[in-house]
């Protein structure tokens, strides 16, 4: 019988940016995960998904975000890393990157409400090598 393991968020980006996918730790799907910061009242969540999360370069992968904040300030700021040297700072959860190089990307996204709360989430996108014919 196999033993259940936790791994912390900062263990599974270091295997991730480290070595993608073939060192993930057992059961670490390539998907969004929530990192909120503490404030008055409950936190904002939020969830990340990128479409394809893997394929040929060059890669443009779409990224659609979900922010929820119960206090109900609303969201005024996406900070958008793509994992690849690029970043961005845009007002919304629907986004487009083009991945150049072959490699393991970790994009995160940090949304911050209009009274400063925040919270992050990343997922991974996986870029090969251009086929060749």
């Amino acid at each position: 019988m196999a033993r259940a393991r936790a791994y912390s968020l900062a263990t599974v980006a270091l295997v991730w940016l480290a070595g993608g996918p073939a060192l993930r730790p057992p059961g670490f799907a390539a998907a969004a995960s929530v990192r909120t910061t503490a404030a008055a009242g409950q936190p904002p969540s939020v969830s990340l998904a990128a479409a394809p999360a893997s394929g040929a370069a060059p890669l443009t992968a779409s990224f659609f975000v979900s922010a929820r904040d119960p206090a109900g300030a609303g969201f005024v700021s996406y900070f958008w890393n793509f994992g690849d040297g690029q970043a961005a700072l845009r007002p919304s959860t629907v986004f487009a990157h083009t991945y150049v190089k072959p490699g393991n990307y970790l994009a995160t996204v940090t949304a911050t409400t209009t009274d400063g709360r925040s919270a992050t989430a990343f997922t991974g996108v996986i870029v090969r090598s251009a086929q060749t014919r």
